[in-house]
């Protein structure tokens, strides 16, 4: 083998050797509230945009960012607030509602009062406190069976 081979494949291993090492100390570090904080700020960013989309006539843009915001609550590994669950929740109904034309029988609100309660949620998020609104609490709150799985 050349010199200047040898010289390569010795720092790939050696950079191999740490990458290595500092995914596993990656993982091995507890979980911390920056996990939640990322799906936090995903759900009020999507949240809000799906109110301003609906306002503006563009309903069809509701739900969209689901994956996206699905993939980073997957890679949590904090315990989930009960807050982020009944958002998901209460996102789960929306995007339902919509993708069935609003029927009553699948809308728990009416098609108009989606985007007022999606900015109440997301602002409560914001303040990281308890979802207030009665109303979303009552059909969305201690869902943890993950009906928003659904979503993409």
């Amino acid at each position: 083998m050349s010199a200047a081979l040898f010289v390569v494949v010795a720092a790939y291993a050696l950079l191999h050797a740490r990458n290595v090492s500092r995914r596993r100390a990656h993982t091995a570090k507890s979980p911390s509230n920056d996990d939640t904080l990322l799906v936090r700020r995903a759900l009020i960013q999507a949240l809000l945009a799906n109110a301003t989309a609906q306002d503006a006539g563009r309903a069809d843009e509701v739900g969209l960012e689901a994956s996206f915001v699905l993939a980073q609550l997957s890679v949590t590994r904090a315990p989930v607030p009960e807050a982020i669950h009944t958002a998901l929740s209460f996102w789960s109904g929306w995007i339902d509602a919509r993708q069935h034309g609003w029927v009553e029988a699948t809308a728990v609100f009416e098609r108009g009062a989606w985007p007022a309660l999606a900015r109440g949620i997301a602002s409560d998020l914001a303040r990281n406190v308890e979802i207030h609104d009665p109303a979303v609490l009552e059909h969305f709150a201690g869902r943890r069976v993950r009906p928003y799985a659904r979503m993409v």
